[in-house]
């Protein structure tokens, strides 16, 4: 069995000499989440977790944020799904030049990406391969659609993502059947810690395509309620100790109540609700909070079902899918316009996370009327005005048509660029 031991007391290597006195096998360490990977026996295992001060997680498995994929004649009847091109075209292009995420890089960790797709050639400028599969390329269909809806295509064209001037990593995590562990998804996180790492000691600018800027999951596992889970630690270390943002999936668990999966549940990772693409209503398949220590997810919600997107299948595939997989690769593109246009404003070393537009999401968010004010388990704060205005969402009083939602993004996002502007 593969397990995780931690300490918050000990030195590193005090937690690995324990672990071979226990019989560790296949040892491997992560000295930055302070971590230890190793195999046990069970017997093994329980003598290390009597030990004081250790803490021995098992490794449990990772797995996409459910897939559904429509069946072809739904397709063909759909015209290819709905477009999300058809929401951002309108946005990107009221401001001049037009805002594409020019300066964003994501960090896709997912089942690895086509890079010779036709919406993504010379998007991805790096790939690394942490799975068991013989190759970083999706061979499973995942990934692919992930990074089309963050960064696909080129502005002014039909089949295009949501910041098509952002620029893509593709840190492969997920083995060829869409599942991994929580191993491999710390070895990405690793990776792109050390890529920030990298980007800092050679001078790089937080623009600069090699500097990761935000890391996308649209995988996990079910919340254990446990804030030293692995992969939760190894999530906050990203954000706090290296400026990273980590936007995730909040799972398809239905309506069931505390059905957030993990990382989503974790209060530095910022949690993407799903909504009926078009309407203004949470997916019956998006899940729920609270969490399992009480807090209140998702953080927002957007489009999740029968999105047109990329497809592995050739260079030229695009297919319609459902699921929250598919909101939070939306979000990452939303974060590259707002960068964007802050550093338009103040320079390119202006800087603004997610965290920082909670404290005024309730101004800039979208509910229904009949949705709880503030922050709730199904809409979180609600969907960011630049998305639900442009499509003429209804708000509490009044319909907006999408010219007048253009001048309101822009508005709302002046609001966020001065509010929180460095």
């Amino acid at each position: 069995m593969r397990y995780c031991v931690m300490s918050k007391s000990l030195p590193l290597v005090d937690v690995e000499l324990a672990c071979l006195r226990a019989g560790a096998k296949n040892v491997s360490s992560k000295p930055r989440f302070g971590q230890v990977f190793c195999d046990l026996e069970p017997d093994g295992a329980e003598k290390l977790s009597k030990v004081p001060n250790i803490l021995v997680k098992e490794i449990r498995g990772t797995s996409l944020s459910q897939v559904i994929t429509l069946p072809a004649e739904d397709i063909v009847a759909l015209g290819s799904g709905f477009n999300i091109n058809d929401v951002f075209e309108a946005f990107r292009a009221a401001f001049s030049p037009p805002l594409t995420g020019d300066g964003l890089t994501v960090a896709v960790l997912d089942s690895g990406i086509r890079s010779t797709h036709e919406a993504l050639q010379g998007k991805v400028i790096l790939e690394r391969n942490f799975s068991l599969s013989e190759t970083a390329s999706d061979v499973y269909g995942h990934g692919t659609s992930v990074a089309y809806l963050i960064a696909g295509g080129l502005h002014g064209q039909a089949n295009t993502g949501v910041a098509p001037g952002a620029v893509l990593m593709n840190i492969k995590v997920l083995n060829d059947d869409g599942e991994g562990t929580d191993e491999m998804l710390i070895n990405g996180i690793d990776e792109v810690c050390n890529l920030v790492d990298a980007a800092v000691r050679d001078g790089k600018s937080a623009n600069h395509p090699d500097y990761p800027n935000l890391i996308n999951i649209s995988a996990g596992a079910a919340d254990d309620g446990d804030p030293d889970n692995p992969v939760r630690v190894a999530c906050r270390v990203a954000v706090l100790e290296h400026g990273l943002q980590i936007v995730a999936a909040a799972g398809n668990g239905g309506s069931q109540m505390s059905s957030v999966v993990t990382p989503a549940t974790d209060p530095w990772v910022v949690a993407i609700g799903g909504l009926t693409s078009g309407t203004f209503a949470v997916w019956d398949q998006s899940s729920r909070g609270p969490t399992k220590e009480g807090l209140v997810k998702p953080d927002f919600v957007l489009y999740a079902t029968e999105l047109h997107m990329a497809d592995k299948a050739s260079d030229e595939a695009y297919v319609a899918k459902s699921g929250t997989s598919f909101s939070a690769p939306i979000a990452s593109g939303v974060i590259g316009l707002i960068w964007e246009l802050g550093r338009r404003e103040f320079g390119p070393a202006w800087y603004v996370s997610w965290y920082d537009v909670e404290n005024v999401a309730p101004t800039v968010c979208l509910k229904p009327s009949d949705a709880p004010s503030g922050k709730d388990n199904d809409y979180g704060f609600g969907t960011p005005a630049l998305s639900a205005m442009v499509t003429g969402a209804q708000q509490s009083s009044a319909d907006l048509s999408p010219v007048m939602g253009v001048g309101m993004m822009a508005l709302m996002l002046g609001m966020v660029v001065s509010t929180v502007r460095r």
